[in-house]
């Protein structure tokens, strides 16, 4: 059998908030840019027509710049009493007075009550055909208020004058001034016969052309992704796939790490400072050619083929049901689980990733947040959120919270450091206190993220983050806080390592068997009673449970038979050591081992887990769907880290398939 891969095309928006909001903001910005100039234009249009039906009226047109005043004026040509005034200037009301108003103006022009409405609501389409058309005033003289009135004496003189000169001249000019007065009329021709409405028409059309210049970018891009068929070949081959090349030039060589200071077992998970929303950008790495350099050979690789169900098919809504009842999960504690996402829902920072610093992002509606030494942990924190909205079936594609999940994955996505490391494209999630511990983490949820859904999008992220892993394995086969300590690895970082190996192995993705087979040697090295009990960097006399509980898991991933004498023996410690009530490290290791284990050892266990979460989860206030406690492993890294681990324990019924029943739908690693 082998495993056919056929590209799809698909129209998935994958453009990050902050790149819809960049985008938006820009195209309103040329928007308004536009709005003004045009109702710059229109403004100057306006006031020009408004300055030549002054003048027209027998008015000087500067004084209809004067504020107040030119209203007093307008009413004096609409013949209309300054009273008027007081309405015009009363919000609502000046409309219907600005309408009689216009209407009065039209008629004393000459004009209809249909002009006279143009004049009210389109004044920059309306006054300049007005000013510059063919109408005449009635009556400038009525309206000409800086003229002084002449006296009676001085009109009748001016009358005999008139009769007496205008005798003598009519003859000579009268045919000058007709002539005159038809070229006038000839001049303003098209605005006479022009109807009112034409115009407003072809005002609104030019308006309009020039608004559609404004163009809005679409921000969604489209993405391929990738789906799986099976065929009948043999042979475990992989079909070759390209994405968008990266030059050279941009990715740094890693350099080698060095030595890491010896530190104490306690959990290091990661720490926060303030962030500014960053731009999320999806940016593909290479790995078109990645299976020629890392893919197993046929001899040693199970085929992908065989498998029996899809990869975390366990989250679905069918199989979640089936699997919490035969397990022993309950309503509460699935009430449990969602009242948590709701929470982490609510504790995402704008740029879409988490901070440990929760108190931060609710400002201080619940408290407990991390040591300071923890604050810069992003990609740790963020990762830790996700894992269970990942556990519970929601991913970047579907469910509730799925929102949620595209931004955490993208912070992740684009907070990744990109380079080349031993030839291969690596993406290094290190930061904060964590680093080892974070980037396994972050690796994990970048690949259960792909195996749940052959997001092609998250393809190349996703390996890339095992290929830093695989190239940063310690001599003696195990993980440290740094690449390739010469010291050798430990424990706790293995574990985390190990689950995203075995995650991305569950997506189909590259995973070297020389990897797993020196994970094992590690294991080796650090085991003791057979197996059953594991140390932090070496053998340990009496039985330490959070390093026993990762070293079983491990174990039982990597091959080792429910039957095994380290298996039994192991799972026989853990269940006398029972459930902690301040360590959820161990509870979260331990938890998984028994559930995979099963039989009694598991029932007891899990109704006390249960019972004691589902009580002890907060449920009021900004809290309420979340847990903290001191003591133990994680609690310096505040309530975000213990949430996680508390709903993540929730979710062992159905997080993954069971290694041990029949036709388990997860292989072991390639040896």
């Amino acid at each position: 059998m082998m495993l056919a891969l056929d590209l799809q095309l698909s129209s998935i928006p994958l453009a990050q908030a902050t790149d819809k909001l960049d985008t938006l903001a820009n195209a309103g910005l040329y928007v308004l840019i536009t709005a003004v100039a045009v109702a710059t234009v229109l403004s100057l249009v306006a006031i020009a027509g408004m300055w030549a039906t002054f003048s027209k009226a027998g008015i000087a047109g500067w004084k209809s710049l004067i504020p107040i005043y030119n209203m007093v004026l307008w009413l004096q040509i609409a013949n209309k009493p300054a009273w008027w005034l007081l309405p015009l200037l009363c919000p609502m009301v000046n409309v219907v007075f600005i309408i009689l108003v216009s209407l009065e103006v039209a008629k004393r022009f000459g004009r209809g009550p249909g002009f006279g409405i143009g004049l009210a609501f389109l004044p920059f389409v309306f006054y300049p055909i007005l000013a510059w058309g063919g109408s005449q005033f009635e009556d400038a003289l009525m309206v000409a208020s800086d003229d002084s009135e002449p006296s009676g004496a001085d009109v009748e003189q001016l009358e005999n004058t008139e009769n007496l000169e205008g005798a003598e001249q009519q003859e000579e000019d009268g045919l000058e001034e007709n002539g005159e007065e038809a070229d006038l009329q000839r001049k303003f021709l098209v605005f006479q016969a022009t109807p009112a409405w034409l115009v407003s028409t072809l005002v609104h059309v030019i308006i309009l052309l020039i608004l559609g210049l404004v163009t809005i970018a679409d921000p969604t891009q489209i993405v391929n992704v990738l789906s799986a068929s099976s065929s009948t070949d043999d042979g475990p081959e992989m079909e070759e796939f390209a994405i968008e090349q990266i030059d050279d030039s941009d990715l740094s060589e890693m350099e080698e790490e060095s030595e890491p200071v010896d530190v104490s077992e306690t959990m290091e998970i990661t720490e926060p400072v303030e962030v500014e929303p960053m731009e999320v950008a999806a940016v593909e790495l290479d790995v078109a050619d990645l299976q020629s350099e890392m893919a197993p050979s046929a001899a040693s690789l199970q085929t992908l083929a065989s498998m029996t169900a899809q990869p975390m098919g366990s989250r679905s809504t069918d199989m979640k049901k089936k699997m919490l009842r035969d397990y022993g999960g309950t309503p509460s504690s699935e009430a449990a689980v969602t009242e948590a996402l709701k929470w982490f829902s609510r504790h995402q920072m704008p740029n879409g990733g988490w901070t440990y610093q929760h108190d931060l992002v609710c400002k201080g509606r619940c408290k407990d947040g991390c040591d300071a030494s923890y604050n810069k942990s992003y990609n740790a924190a963020t990762a830790m959120a996700l894992l269970p909205f990942l556990g519970a079936g929601q991913t970047q594609l579907s469910g509730e919270f799925r929102q949620n999940v595209k931004l955490g994955l993208f912070f992740l996505m684009k907070n990744g450091k990109q380079g080349k490391k031993n030839g291969l494209p690596v993406l290094d999630l290190r930061d904060g206190k964590g680093n080892m511990y974070s980037h396994g983490l972050a690796a994990i949820a970048l690949c259960e993220a792909y195996a749940m859904t052959e997001d092609r999008a998250l393809l190349p992220y996703a390996q890339a983050s095992l290929n830093f892993i695989i190239t940063a394995q310690c001599n003696d086969g195990g993980w440290r806080y740094s690449p390739n300590g010469s010291g050798g690895g430990d424990t706790s970082v293995v574990g985390w390592q190990l689950m995203a190996l075995k995650s991305g192995y569950m997506g189909h993705l590259a995973v070297p068997p020389q990897t797993i087979q020196g994970s094992m040697l590690f294991l080796d090295k650090v085991q003791s009673n057979s197996g059953a009990v594991y140390g932090y960097t070496g053998p340990v006399p009496k039985f330490r449970p959070a390093t026993s509980a990762v070293g079983l898991l491990c174990r039982m991933y990597t091959g080792w038979d429910k039957t095994h004498p380290g298996i039994v023996g192991g799972v026989e410690e853990l269940s006398k050591h029972g459930v902690s009530k301040t360590d959820f490290y161990y509870n979260y290791y331990a938890a998984q081992v028994l559930r995979q284990y099963g039989g009694s050892e598991w029932d007891k266990f899990n109704v006390e887990m249960r019972d004691f979460l589902v009580a002890s989860q907060a449920q009021e206030g900004g809290a309420k769907g979340s847990w903290y406690v001191k003591g133990g492993h994680t609690s310096n890294a505040g309530r975000l880290c213990i949430t996680s681990f508390a709903t993540m324990m929730l979710e062992v019924y159905y997080r993954h398939m069971p290694l041990y029943a029949e036709a388990a739908g997860e292989e072991d690693f390639p040896l």
